[in-house]
This record gives C-alpha cells, sequence and structure tokens, in this order.
C-alpha cells in the first residue's frame, strides 16, 4: 500500500515538473489594439493621427491594416498594425539592422528580447533613444532625443511594449 502511495506521489511530481517545464518555455504577452493604443495616449495629452491612407498610398494597399501615430510637443510614437506575424517580425528585423548599422561608439543602453511572441530592441545612441518592438501582429516604433528616454520607456511599460 506504501509503495504504491509512493508510485502515485512521484507520477503526480513528475507530471507537474513537466507541466511547469512546458510552460514556462518562452514569455508571451497580449498584443493592445489601436483603439487601446488610441485611448491611452489621448490620457496622456498625445494628438492621435490616423495615417493608414497615408502608408498605404506610399507602400501599398497590402503594407499594414493600420498606421496611428501619436504626437506631442516633443516627439512621435508609432503604432502599427499589420497583416501576420511573419510581417511584423519582418518589420521589426529591417528596423532594427537599421538602429544596429546606424549606431555610433557612443551606443549605450542597449536591450535586445527575442522571446515566444514578441521582440524588443532598444537602444540610447548618442543623442538619440531608438525603440521597436512587435507583439504578434502589432509594433510599436519611435525614434526620440535621449533626453526623453525615461519618459518613453515609462509609456512602453504602461502600453505592455
Amino acid at each position: 500500500m506504501k509503495k504504491r502511495i509512493l508510485n502515485y506521489v512521484i507520477v503526480l511530481v513528475i507530471i507537474a515538473t513537466a507541466m511547469l517545464t512546458f510552460t514556462a518555455c518562452g514569455k508571451t504577452r497580449k498584443a493592445i489594439t489601436a483603439l487601446e493604443f488610441e485611448m491611452k495616449m489621448e490620457e496622456r495629452g498625445f494628438a492621435i493621427y490616423d495615417v493608414s491612407a497615408n502608408v498605404a498610398a506610399d507602400a501599398g494597399e497590402e503594407a499594414l491594416k493600420t498606421a496611428i501615430i501619436a504626437m506631442n510637443d516633443s516627439y512621435q510614437i508609432d503604432f502599427y498594425v499589420l497583416h501576420s506575424v511573419e510581417e511584423a517580425k519582418g518589420l521589426f528585423e529591417l528596423n532594427k539592422s537599421i538602429f544596429e548599422e546606424g549606431k555610433t561608439g557612443t551606443a549605450t543602453d542597449e536591450v535586445s528580447i527575442s522571446e515566444k511572441n514578441y521582440n524588443v530592441y532598444g537602444v540610447i545612441d548618442g543623442d538619440n533613444y531608438h525603440y521597436i518592438s512587435y507583439t504578434d501582429d502589432t509594433m510599436i516604433l519611435f525614434t526620440v532625443a535621449s533626453t526623453y528616454a525615461d519618459e518613453v520607456k515609462e509609456i512602453i511599460t504602461e502600453l505592455g511594449y
């Protein structure tokens, strides 16, 4: 009887360990919608512009679903909804390589994260803070003066990007 109970406990421990191992493989996060982005940025006093038609005219109808720009007196933050995760990954990699190629010798505070459904790249390079992040088929992108780095990091944290 004791042996049977011990075997049962061992099996339960193995199952629990396996479940924890498989669920902990790669973090995920929830993407926000364009409307959520607009509302949160308006709450912070940003002017919101839907530039989807402009992007479609410049890059073609299939470029992306939605392009929103949130602007204040000092900088802007772009939010995109793409047609697929693959397109978001591609646009992320393109912009990341542009940021990396443009780095000077003064690059600091560099972060690069790659998880299950999102990637992040940010770097303070001299006078500028470059940031790009995608989650699923959505993306946030900006370049701001490095003096605003702490302010935009707070915004990014609030947005979950």
